[in-house]
């Protein structure tokens, strides 16, 4: 019987490790579900394309093929967002902000196509939306100063190192 070692094991039962750990599992069947899921939505969307050329209206078979649309957008946000925490071991707020201004986006197309909808519901789903978009913009802004400022530390403690101008991470 192999027995681990102290140190190991004092890694192990680390409150901190072991979170993050479990954290990592979770995280990693929840991401693999949602590929499964994206996966059967895909296919899912292509075999309905036969009934969206049959229907004789346009905006009920479209109207369906939108939301459809949409939805995959979300669960693809809600995807990305698992994967980036696997890189830098948090979760982008962006990427969080970005689904759920997709899924109001999906509402506000909704009531819309209804015949009757509750204009105070509209109004509110719309500030929501201007909410949202302001907190994207303002996160976006916040993980750039933090990216800055990292590579100025970095910089002060290596001088050779050199500040970059546009990092595709910020966006």
């Amino acid at each position: 019987m192999i027995m681990p070692s102290k140190k190991k094991m004092a890694k192990f039962l680390d409150t901190y490790q072991f979170f993050n750990f479990s954290i990592g599992i979770i995280f990693r069947i929840i991401l693999v579900f949602l590929v499964i899921v994206l996966c059967a939505a895909t296919y899912n969307l292509f075999a309905s394309l036969g009934t969206l050329l049959q229907t004789k209206t346009i905006t009920g078979a479209y109207k369906d093929l939108i939301s459809d649309i949409f939805t995959l957008y979300i669960l693809i946000e809600l995807a990305r967002t698992l994967a980036e925490y696997f890189h830098s071991q948090r979760l982008r707020l962006s990427f969080i902000v970005d689904a759920v201004i997709v899924f109001i986006l999906r509402d506000i197309m909704m009531l819309l196509y209804m015949e009757d909808y509750d204009i105070q519901l509209l109004y509110l789903l719309t500030a929501m939306l201007l909410a949202l978009g302001a907190l994207r913009t303002v996160s976006v802004v916040v993980f750039r100063q933090e990216v800055l400022m990292m590579e100025k530390i970095d910089a002060f403690k290596d001088p050779k190192k050199e500040l970059s101008t546009d990092n595709p991470r910020s966006r």
